[in-house]
C-alpha cells in the first residue's frame, strides 16, 4: 500500500488562520522570555562562550573543523562537534562581544521560531487548527525549556530544533531538497539531530510505505544524516564521546552494566517523563547524588520507568491502525531521545532539560490533539487552565538563570544532593568572602565525590583564603594524585610555598 502523504499545507482551508496561530504561538515566546535580555552569561555559558578563542577570535573558518568546545580550559576532549551552533556564537560576539543582550536576544527568538514551527508542523501533519494552536503555545511556554533558552549555551538545541522541525514540516509536504538542506543544518547545529532520519522512516513506516519505498523517501534526511557524521569522524577522530571525558559525576551511568545500568536508565526515563508532564522540581544538574545507580528493577525507578515505556509502547500499538498521526508522535518522541537517553551511547550528561527540548515538540502536538478531540468549551477550559499553570512555572524558574549567584543558591536548595550544585554554590559564596558559609558546603561536596576535581580545587581555595594552608595542601596533592597535569593544582601547591 503506497505511503499516505501528509495534507500539504497549501491546501488547508484556512492557511491564514493557521500562520496567524503561529505568529501568536511566536508572540506569546518572546513574551514570557524578553526578561532574559537582561541576564548575564550562567551555568555553562563561560565554557561555551566566553573562554571559547574561535568564538572570541572569530576564527571563522576554524569553527568548521574544530571541537565544540577548545581553549585552555578544555583540557580532555568532549567529543562534540557542532560547528552552525559555534558559528552562531561568534556572530553574536561580532555585533556586542562578551555583553550577553545579543545572545539572549538570539536565544529568544529562536525559541520563538520553534514555537511557531511547532503550529507549522501541526498544520502539515493535517492537525485541527486548535490542535495546533494549542501544541504551539504549550511548547511556547513549557517551564522544561527554560534552560535552553535562558541559557546562551542552550543555542545548539534551539538552533538544531528549529532546523529540524521546518525540515520535517517541508518533508511532509513533499519538499524534499529543501527538507534536505535544512536537515543537515540541524545536524550540524546538534548531532542528536541526526534521529530526524528515523523520524521521517517512522512516518513512512506508519502509512504503510513499503520498506524500500519507505527507505528510498527518508534517504534525503538520511544522507544528510550520514554526511555529518562522516565529517565528525574526520574532525573528531571518532563517533562517540571520549571515555576519558565523561565521569560519573557527570553521568552516573558511567562505568555500569547489567542490570544496574538497566535500571538506572530506566529511572532516568520515568523522571525525564515527569519533568515534562509535571514540571515542579526543576535544577540546572541531575547528575551524582542527584542521581544514583539504581542496582535492583524492582526499586521505584525502574518501575516508574518500565511503567511509562508500556504506556508509550501501548500508545503506539493502540493508535497504529486507527489514528497513524497519534502512533507516529508518540514514536517520534521516543526516537527524539534516543541518543540523549543513554541507551545507545553514553553522553555527557545523565539528564538534563536542555535534552527534552526536541523530544516536547511531538509530545506538545500529542496534547494538542488530545485537548482537540474534546468536544465544546471543555477543551478550551482545559487548555487554558494547563497553559496558565505552565506559564506561571516557567515565570517563576526563568529568573532563577539571572546569573551564576542566583542559579547556584537554588540549585544548592532544591538539589542538595547535587555536588556540582551544592560545590558552585559553596565556590561562589568563597569568592565573596562569606568563608563560614561556603566551607560546609564545600565539605559536603567532597564527601559526595572525593574524587571529584572541581570540589577539590574549590575547597583548597577557601582552604587557602581562610588561612588553613595545611588542608589546602591536602587537597591539592590529592587531586595530583588523581591528574598529574592539573595546572590548578600546581598553582595552588605554589601559592600555598609562596605564603609559607
Amino acid at each position: 500500500m503506497p505511503s499516505v502523504p501528509a495534507r500539504p499545507l497549501g491546501s488547508i482551508p484556512s492557511v491564514s488562520r493557521s500562520l496567524k496561530h503561529a505568529l501568536f504561538a511566536a508572540a506569546v515566546a518572546t513574551a514570557l522570555y524578553l526578561p532574559s535580555l537582561r541576564f548575564g552569561f550562567t551555568y555553562d555559558d563561560a565554557a561555551v562562550v566566553e573562554n571559547q578563542p574561535q568564538i572570541t577570535g572569530h576564527a571563522w573558518g576554524a569553527m568548521l573543523v574544530s571541537p565544540y568546545h577548545t581553549g585552555a580550559t578544555t583540557r580532555t576532549p568532549t567529543g562534540l562537534y557542532r560547528p552552525l551552533a559555534t558559528l552562531s556564537l561568534a556572530a553574536n560576539h561580532a555585533v556586542s562581544g562578551l555583553h550577553p543582550w545579543s545572545y539572549h536576544l538570539l536565544n529568544v527568538l529562536l525559541h520563538a521560531l520553534v514555537a511557531a514551527l511547532v503550529v507549522a508542523l501541526g498544520a502539515a501533519l493535517g492537525l485541527p487548527p486548535q490542535a495546533s494552536l494549542v501544541a504551539g503555545l504549550a511548547f511556547a511556554v513549557h517551564p522544561v525549556h527554560v534552560e535552553p533558552v535562558a541559557n546562551v549555551a542552550g543555542r545548539a538545541e534551539l538552533l538544531s530544533s528549529a532546523f529540524a522541525a521546518a525540515a520535517l514540516a517541508l518533508y511532509l509536504q513533499g519538499r524534499r531538497v529543501a527538507a534536505s538542506v535544512l536537515a543537515l543544518a540541524a545536524c550540524f547545529s546538534k548531532e542528536n539531530a541526526v534521529t530526524l532520519a528515523g523520524i521521517v522512516l517512522l512516518w513512512e513506516v506508519v502509512n504503510r510505505a513499503p520498506l524500500r519505498a519507505a527507505l528510498r523517501r527518508a534517504a534525503v534526511v538520511i544522507i544528510p544524516a550520514v554526511a555529518y557524521l562522516l565529517v565528525r569522524v574526520a574532525v573528531l577522530g571518532g563517533l562517540t564521546v571520549p571515555a576519558a571525558s565523561v565521569t560519573a559525576v557527570e553521568n552516573p551511568v558511567v562505568g555500569l552494566h547489567g542490570l544496574a545500568r538497566a535500571g538506572t536508565l530506566l529511572a532516568t526515563f520515568a523522571r525525564a517523563a515527569a519533568l515534562v508532564l509535571t514540571p515542579l522540581r526543576l535544577a540546572p544538574d541531575y547528575g551524582f547524588a542527584d542521581t544514583v545507580a539504581s542496582r535492583s528493577l524492582l526499586s521505584p525507578g525502574p518501575l516508574a520507568g518500565l511503567a511509562v515505556l508500556a504506556a508509550l509502547t501501548a500508545g503506539i500499538v493502540w493508535a497504529w491502525r486507527p489514528a497513524p498521526r497519534v502512533a507516529f508522535l508518540f514514536g517520534a518522541s521516543a526516537i527524539a531521545y534516543a541518543i540523549v537517553s543513554n541507551v545507545l551511547v553514553v553522553i555527557g550528561t545523565i539528564l538534563g532539560d536542555r535534552l527534552l527540548y526536541f523530544p516536547s515538540v511531538f509530545l506538545c502536538l500529542l496534547f494538542g490533539i488530545a485537548v482537540a478531540r474534546i468536544s465544546g468549551w471543555a477543551s478550551w477550559t482545559l487548555a487554558a487552565i494547563v497553559l496558565a499553570a505552565l506559564t506561571v512555572r516557567a515565570a517563576i524558574y526563568l529568573p532563577k538563570w539571572r546569573d551564576d549567584t542566583t542559579l547556584f543558591a537554588y540549585a544548592a536548595r532544591v538539589a542538595p544532593d547535587s555536588v556540582r550544585s551544592v560545590g558552585s554554590w559553596g565556590a561562589l559564596l568563597a569568592e565573596s568572602g562569606k568563608l563560614e558559609e561556603a566551607r560546609p558546603l564545600l565539605d559536603r561536596a567532597v564527601a559526595l565525590a572525593p574524587d571529584f576535581i572541581p570540589a577539590r580545587l574549590n575547597r583548597a581555595a577557601a582552604e587557602m583564603m581562610a588561612g588553613d594552608l595545611d588542608a589546602a595542601e591536602a587537597d591539592a596533592r590529592h587531586v595530583l594524585s588523581l591528574d598529574p597535569d592539573d595546572p590548578m593544582a600546581r598553582r595552588q601547591l605554589a601559592a600555598i610555598a609562596a605564603r609559607r
